[in-house]
């Protein structure tokens, strides 16, 4: 992998080394786990983070091409992870990557000027030399959201299993806002090993999910969520789209 690139994360990898939401192993404690967790405890651009006191700017809209395939659901036991199409495409104005796959939070990690949210899916990307770059799509608890349903009924039915629905076309645009407005700003990977230097883009208008949604969505992933804290901003700037 080219020097500077950011490694995608092998979720079942990492589980291995005990890494965990609460108690000893949790994110309190990662960087303890592990000398390939160092970042964890000692990084200066961690994600997440409020995305707060924003400076508006003349940023490129981005572009989502999305056509889709069959729907594949894994439950890695901490995050259920949606695969992505070969073709599905994240054109940012300044680069293009291809989406790798869907996570999952319950609850949000990030949060819009101190306000929580029940969920969160981040669409992971990553371009050909390896620099990753992740759009989040936080989610209010309301009305019952139709993709969600779906990604729902192709649940597994264990951790450790990944379960797919061939007969079923499933694009990422189906659990995407029609207004893609956003917030940059250049961070890590929310999990063990923290890796930094991944570009974040978090769309400013939120979809809703039910309450019911999140609680089946919670429980798949072990019933105590799967949110790293909030992380120090030291400083970073962060534009965000005029509209």
């Amino acid at each position: 992998m080219p020097a500077g690139a950011t490694p995608l994360v092998d979720q079942q990898h990492t589980m291995a080394l005990g890494w965990d939401y609460k108690g000893q192993t949790g994110p309190a404690f990662w960087s303890s786990l592990s000398p390939s967790y160092w970042a964890c405890g000692n990084g200066i651009r961690q994600s997440p983070i409020d995305v707060t006191a924003v400076t508006l700017a003349d940023l490129p809209p981005l572009t989502l091409k999305y056509p889709g395939g069959a729907l594949s659901v894994m439950n890695t036991g901490r995050v259920l992870k949606l695969r992505g199409g070969p073709r599905d495409v994240l054109d940012s104005g300044w680069s293009a990557y291809n989406l790798r796959h869907i996570d999952i939070r319950v609850p949000a990690e990030h949060r819009l000027d101190g306000r929580e949210f029940a969920a969160e899916l981040q669409l992971v990307h990553q371009r050909a030399d390896g620099h990753v770059a992740i759009l989040s799509v936080l989610m209010d608890e309301g009305r019952p959201n139709r993709g969600i349903d779906r990604v729902l009924a192709a649940l597994p039915s264990g951790s450790g299993l990944e379960r797919t629905l061939p007969d079923q076309s499933f694009s990422a645009h189906e659990l995407l806002p029609d207004d893609l407005s956003y917030a940059r700003y250049t961070g890590s990977l929310t999990v063990p090993p923290c890796t930094e230097r991944v570009d974040w883009f978090v769309l400013r208008r939120p979809l809703t999910l039910s309450a019911e949604q999140a609680r089946l969505l919670r429980e798949a992933v072990g019933g105590t969520g799967n949110a790293r804290p909030l992380q120090p901003r030291n400083g970073r700037e962060i534009p965000a789209t005029r509209n």
